[in-house]
């Protein structure tokens, strides 16, 4: 262009950025709009409100849609492809991959008909060097010339391609979450402190004896759980909805819904979450139906105390017999064997003592027995472990002094 000509569009085109320099070092006389000076006043208008705007628009005008943008639009167009190009260019050169798409909103509101609206619209186009999947939102608005005809179409848009795809992220592993948690058969429940609203997932509901569409608050969730089991479930609740216990919820417990008779053992774990008031505002977790686990310990159990039950049977008798050789035993005659019957004895004793033990941890995991921890010498337990293994001649008093160190 002419130095005149830049002159004169710099009038008509101020600001704008990258795109308002464009446009004013734009040949428009050379297109079918002619010099800017012949343009409608709402034309220019229209161009001036698009070049300063910071928010994408795009106007297509006259019957061969040529078209404008400015800086916000620009990224749009991707880092190669349509841009420069598209602007002055025909809208049906520009987009030949989507013109059966947009074709028909262009010409309703060319043709005095109402507005469009879509939101977060597939509309792929070519960009970057290849066709893309892009998502937008976007409106067709008429613009009117100076004959009160609309004379162009602005489009107010914006791209919203990563929103899109990170809402599908989300959605991708929101189904994940479910898939594992429906294989993993757990119930799933989320507590409202504050309105004490209690939301839990289908498979929750049909162990509570609910319908899927059934509202549960606190109480009737709570109203549940095993009488015995009840009160202990609600303070473990209170603590973890207490800051200074870290938010943590782990407890076992057993429900019996009104309409079943046969009742569930369950495992809840769960986490609140706290305000900056240190105030619970969500607290939520899991529940699994341990109810075969529990089967299976007391299966155990009672066949470890059989077990148990026989082994001691014939120990007692062994014992019996080991006290009788010990009587009848010649202790000066025959030291050999006497000390010999003692250490039999000790055996015996010890192996009534294991015995024992695995019904005490058979006890343990019930919860029927509780740990009773005692200090003790370690050089006594050693002083035992080498009189078990050694004659007592051969324990001499050296390695005594060791062990007594």
């Amino acid at each position: 262009m002419t130095r005149s000509s830049l002159s004169a569009n710099a009038k008509y085109f101020k600001d704008g950025g990258e795109m308002g320099e464009l446009t004013r070092n734009f040949d428009w006389s050379k297109s079918v709009l002619g010099s800017p000076e012949k343009w409608p006043q709402s034309l220019l208008t229209t161009v001036n409100i698009i070049l300063r705007s910071k928010f994408p628009m795009f106007l297509w005008w006259g019957k061969e849609l040529i078209q404008f943008y400015n800086d916000a639009y620009r990224p749009s167009l991707g880092n190669e492809g349509k841009h420069p190009v598209a602007l002055g260019q025909k809208g049906a050169e520009c987009w030949p991959e989507i013109w059966p798409t947009i074709k028909p909103l262009i010409d309703q509101v060319m043709g005095g008909g109402a507005s469009t609206w879509s939101e977060d619209q597939l509309i792929p186009i070519y960009r970057n060097g290849r066709v893309e999947d892009v998502y937008w939102t976007f409106s067709y608005s008429g613009v009117d010339d100076e004959n009160g005809a609309v004379g162009g179409v602005l489009v107010i848009c914006s791209e919203t391609t990563k929103k899109v795809k990170a809402y599908d992220e989300v959605e991708q592993a929101k189904k994940e979450l479910e898939f594992a948690i429906e294989a993993a058969e757990l119930g799933t429940w989320d507590l409202n402190p504050q309105t004490n609203r209690f939301i839990g997932n289908q498979r929750l509901k049909a162990w509570f004896g609910l319908s899927a569409d059934d509202e549960v608050e606190l109480p009737k969730a709570t109203s549940i759980i095993a009488e015995a089991d009840r009160p202990r479930v609600l303070d473990a609740i209170g603590e973890a909805m207490t800051y200074s216990s870290g938010g943590s919820y782990d407890i076992d417990y057993i429900i019996q819904p009104p309409d079943n008779p046969i009742p569930r053992h369950v495992r809840a774990k769960g986490k609140a979450l706290f305000n900056t008031d240190l105030q619970a505002i969500r607290f939520s977790g899991i529940l699994q139906d341990i109810t075969e686990q529990k089967k299976d310990e007391v299966r155990k159990n009672d066949f470890i105390a059989m077990v148990s039950h026989e082994l001691k049977t014939p120990l007692t008798s062994l014992k019996a017999y080991v006290q009788v050789l010990m009587r009848k035993a010649n202790i000066k005659s025959d030291e050999f064997s006497a000390a010999t019957l003692i250490k039999l004895d000790t055996q015996v004793n010890k192996m009534a003592g294991l015995i024992n033990s695995f019904l005490d941890v058979s006890r343990l995991d019930s919860g029927k027995i509780h740990l009773d921890k005692k200090e003790f010498l370690i050089n006594d337990l050693i002083l035992e472990v080498l009189e078990t293994f050694f004659a007592p001649v051969i324990i001499t008093p050296f390695i005594l002094s060791l062990v007594q160190i």
